[in-house]
């Protein structure tokens, strides 16, 4: 997949609005079982959007997947307010999605740390640590295509940053 197709940075530097217009896969998973509102609930927190449908399965990968993300960000975007590692963690996530090989990844290494109680697990050295690190690198790159200032958006100076799928108008 084109990474355009996957995450794509919007919006007016001279306006001071940031948007991320993101293609979220939700892939097939053996499970009929409809995900509960706490799984709901946690979906649409970090993912900004409502998945009405999903099982139980594709919401606790959906979960898995923000949570690998939200650390990958977290190492990556250090130099980054904590609103721009949020908006660079729902575009790994949305990345981490678009690939099956990192999405199951994902779901292993997060079923492993929950087993072992590991409260903060380390992405840096994971086998896909690279790609996301990649990504990152497109998504900043395409800021500044867009007339971004990185130092501005690292001092957080912009008025709102949104995610939204890429059918949004």
């Amino acid at each position: 997949m084109d990474w355009n197709d996957i995450a794509i940075p919007v919006g007016k530097p001279s306006l001071g609005n940031l948007d991320l217009k993101l293609n979220i896969v939700i892939p097939d998973e053996a499970d009929s079982t409809r995900a509960s509102e706490n799984q709901m609930r946690s979906v649409r927190t970090f993912y900004n959007r409502d998945f009405p449908d999903l099982t139980a399965a594709q919401a606790h990968l959906l979960l898995c997947c923000r949570e690998y993300s939200r650390l990958a960000a977290e190492s990556i975007a250090k130099s980054y307010n904590s609103t721009m590692r949020r908006f660079f963690a729902l575009g790994l996530a949305a990345f981490i999605l678009s690939d099956e090989r990192i999405r199951e990844f994902a779901k292993i290494w997060n079923e492993k740390n929950f087993r072992t109680g590991s409260s903060m697990p380390r992405v840096q050295g994971t086998p896909f640590f690279p790609d996301l690190l990649s990504f990152f690198l497109y998504l900043e790159g395409m800021l500044e295509i867009d007339g971004w200032d990185l130092n501005t958006l690292k001092k957080g100076h912009f008025r709102e940053v949104r995610a939204y799928p890429r059918d949004h108008g």
